[in-house]
């Protein structure tokens, strides 16, 4: 994954993404939002992590905002760091994801052809 952090105004269609998800889960109380995007290549596998040391993610909410995808794009549950408990979720191409980052988790792009693209927003204290 290669993150960019570009200071500018975002564009009208992810504000509109923002204003969905505020309006949907109601949030009150978060003050900061940042987005990232995120490129994942073919054959990528993000190692099994918490995010726990991070304030960013044990005081906020993320989403990943799935812009582009193929089959065998997953974001996965697990219990341990040995991958017990495995728990695959296909992340198609115009859905919205959050997760309890604090949790085990990790992503995996199976396709040995096609990457994936994911807007990522982070709602903070």
């Amino acid at each position: 994954i290669f993150v960019s952090k570009i200071k500018e105004d975002l564009p009208e269609s992810i504000r509109d993404i923002i204003k969905l998800i505020v309006n949907k889960e109601g949030y009150i109380g978060f003050n900061r939002v940042t987005c990232t995007l995120a490129c994942k290549s073919k054959d990528f596998k993000l190692v099994i992590h918490t995010d726990r040391a991070s304030p960013k993610f044990t005081n906020g909410i993320r989403y990943h905002v799935i812009v582009k995808s193929n089959e065998e794009n997953y974001l996965c549950d697990v219990d341990d760091l040995e991958g017990n408990g495995l728990i695959e979720h296909r992340m198609d191409a115009g859905t919205i994801w959050t997760l309890d980052s604090t949790k085990y988790h990790y992503a995996h792009n199976k396709s040995n052809t096609d990457g994936g693209v994911h807007l990522i927003i982070d709602f903070m204290e």
